[in-house]
């Protein structure tokens, strides 16, 4: 599964802000990651595995944005976590990380994690010509 969030992308061709003001979300993108792709200023979704998500627990943590718990669901090793920031956005969290429903956490992933969708051609906009190969091999 992945989450999605509808983002826009302010890009110069070297380096690029990725953001979406109702959920407080903001990423710059680095200039070795923006380089070479077919990024361009626009709407795109954003998309993010559960499994990329990292929580900072504390208050005042670090993050790409801010949430609020909604669910934590135990599943031995893991503990899946239902956030604010979307519907069904879904992080998947080591079974130390134990915020409760209600508790404001740190949302954080990094570049290499994220697919950005064409919002009118629904391409992925970083997958390589080695990555497309693959998966129709």
């Amino acid at each position: 599964s992945m989450n999605f969030l509808d983002v826009d992308v302010e890009t110069d061709g070297t380096t690029a802000t990725i953001r979406n003001e109702d959920a407080g979300f903001e990423l710059s993108l680095s200039p070795e990651y923006v380089r070479g792709n077919d990024l361009r200023n626009g709407r795109y979704t954003l998309g993010i595995r559960p499994e990329n998500i990292v929580l900072d627990e504390s208050p005042n943590g670090e993050g790409n944005l801010r949430s609020t718990v909604e669910v934590v669901e135990p599943i031995g090793s893991d503990n899946y976590v239902h956030l604010t920031v979307t519907e069904d956005f879904l992080a998947r969290s080591p079974a130390d990380v134990k915020p409760e429903a209600g508790d404001e956490v740190g949302v954080s992933f990094a570049e290499e994690d994220i697919h950005l969708f064409d919002a009118e051609t629904g391409e992925d906009v970083f997958l390589t010509d080695e990555e497309i190969a693959a998966a129709i091999a």
